[in-house]
């Protein structure tokens, strides 16, 4: 069996330990911070697509105001056989054929009904999905260009200066406003923007 010196030894551990627990000067965290929530919001694809999107959910609710008015209005149509079926002023003959009217409609009235709740449904469905597919496609946009600013201005970690956690408490509590990069985000996600329409001068 070898036999090693006590102060060989010690220099091995030495080694060992310098070699773990010491990290070379590249490695060290590089923190910047960010407020997504405003880059989000000041960005202008976001502007134009929440416009979009108001008018799809106006033109939904035209849409639906038909059908609800069509149905209402079937509804009283309804109402008004079935109180002419059971109005002992008028004669036995003509209550009968309110009554065999108002029920052929109810088959009908139930189908309407049913078609305007599915309407509703369906197209708060498509408008969230739609919602959804958008915001995921600007995040990513909004992600890449702090990527790269990170990347260029040597940054190894970007916290959210919005971001909160379960409770709705801050996640990040003091930032002395060091190393923010919202705004250079907010102005590289927005240097493509559309020049502004000008307003008509009043008359």
């Amino acid at each position: 069996m070898m036999n090693m010196t006590s102060a060989a030894w010690k220099s091995i551990c030495a080694l060992v330990a310098i070699g773990f627990f010491a990290f070379p000067s590249h490695a060290q965290t590089r923190m910047a911070v960010i407020n997504l929530q405003k880059v989000y919001d000041g960005y202008y694809k976001v502007k134009e697509a929440g416009a979009n999107l108001r008018e799809d959910a106006a033109e939904k609710e035209k849409e639906y105001k038909i059908m609800a008015t069509n149905l209402f209005n079937a509804q009283m149509e309804w109402k008004k056989l079935t109180e002419r079926a059971n109005d002992q002023a008028i004669a036995q003959a003509e209550r009968a054929k309110a009554k065999v009217e108002a029920d052929s409609r109810v088959p009908k009235l139930k189908e309407e009904d049913q078609t305007v709740k599915d309407f509703v449904r369906n197209s708060e469905g498509l408008l969230r999905e739609k919602m959804g597919r958008i915001r995921e496609k600007l995040l990513k946009e909004i992600y890449d260009v702090v990527a790269a600013k990170s990347r260029t201005g040597g940054y190894t970690v970007v916290m959210d200066l919005a971001a909160q956690t379960a409770n709705l408490t801050p996640v990040i509590l003091f930032s002395s406003g060091e190393n923010d990069i919202t705004e250079v985000v907010l102005a590289q996600i927005n240097a493509s923007a559309p020049a502004p329409v000008p307003e008509k001068a009043a008359k």
